[in-house]
């Protein structure tokens, strides 16, 4: 199963009521080796500055693999038939047209 790891570093401000500052890091890969993706977010992550307060974010989400062939869609549902198998007439769209009223118009 595929996972999606999300790594951000973000720099704290000193405010707590300020707006949240841009990230310094941020990272997105789609893998099957969690600790790998890790560490190499680890060497790629740029050089902290001393006396600063940061935020790590890590986030996994697991998607499942798409089918790959055909097969394992899933099937249009049949017609539906009446008791003795056969499907249900069409409506003949002559015929309703014929019975609709047609409004008389007063023109004067």
């Amino acid at each position: 199963m595929k996972k999606i790891i999300t790594v951000t570093l973000l720099a704290l401000s000193a405010n707590a009521f300020s707006a949240p500052p841009p990230p310094v890091f941020n990272l997105m890969v789609q893998t099957d080796d969690v600790s790998s993706a890790l560490n190499t977010a680890m060497k790629n992550m740029p050089a902290i500055e001393k006396g600063k307060k940061y935020e790590v974010r890590v986030e996994v989400r697991e998607h499942p693999v798409p089918p790959q062939n055909s097969s394992e869609r899933p099937k249009e549902k049949p017609a539906l038939k009446d008791a003795e198998g056969n499907p249900p007439p069409k409506p003949d769209l002559k015929e309703t047209e014929d019975k609709k009223p047609h409004p008389k118009l007063d023109i004067e």
